[in-house]
């Protein structure tokens, strides 16, 4: 009986992917074509998978990234690069979303960090040190403290740092706008730019 469930669960599966059009995640225009796989087929989310780390003294940045391949999201389907964060400022944890890296929240926007943007041009965000071509990627960003509320992105680079795996990242937040005497809350992890260790 087992058997027969897996197998009609692969020949399900099987049956949709015939159906779907496969379209390259880097070729996407914005729109959206219902039924379509926009698949990550460079493998370039593949290179940012795992855990890394940034240390300065007592503070600590650890970022763990994870692909979702094959994403239903409600007309299409995506591959998406999602993360979650620990964060240490002066030895006292601010935030630690880490657990929830393997949460199926069925939509990937819930966790900390997602997206699916894929970079190739230097002049975009100010990448002085891109060879041309060179791939980034660029993925949303919420902070861990929701009483904060702040959104905005990271943008990740793959690097070297004494012949160690690394990426270079840069945090920065939407813009703001406040009402006369209100008072916006400082973020949980400062913009700008990290340097982290593959684990």
């Amino acid at each position: 009986m087992k058997k027969i469930i897996t197998l009609l669960l692969l020949l399900n599966f099987c049956i949709i992917n015939a159906q779907t059009p496969i379209i390259n995640l880097e070729d996407k225009d914005g729109s959206r074509l219902n039924g379509a796989y926009y698949k990550d087929i460079d493998s370039v989310f593949n290179n940012y998978e795992g855990v890394w780390e940034y240390s300065n003294g007592l503070d600590t940045l650890k970022i763990e990234l994870r692909k979702i391949t094959f994403q239903f999201l409600g007309r299409y389907y995506e591959d998406v690069l999602v993360g979650e964060i620990k964060y240490v400022k002066n030895g006292v944890e601010k935030a630690n979303t880490l657990s929830e890296i393997n949460a199926n929240y069925g939509k990937e926007k819930r966790h900390t960090i997602s997206g699916n943007t894929i970079l190739t041009s230097p002049q975009r965000l100010n990448c002085t040190d891109c060879a041309p071509g060179e791939k980034r990627v660029y993925l949303g960003f919420k902070d861990p403290n929701p009483s904060i509320g702040r959104a905005g992105y990271i943008i990740f680079k793959k690097t070297t740092v004494a012949n160690q795996e690394a990426i270079k990242i840069f945090i920065g937040y939407a813009g703001v706008r406040k009402r006369d005497g209100e008072i916006i809350p400082e973020t949980t992890i400062p913009y700008g730019w990290y340097t982290l260790i593959k684990q």
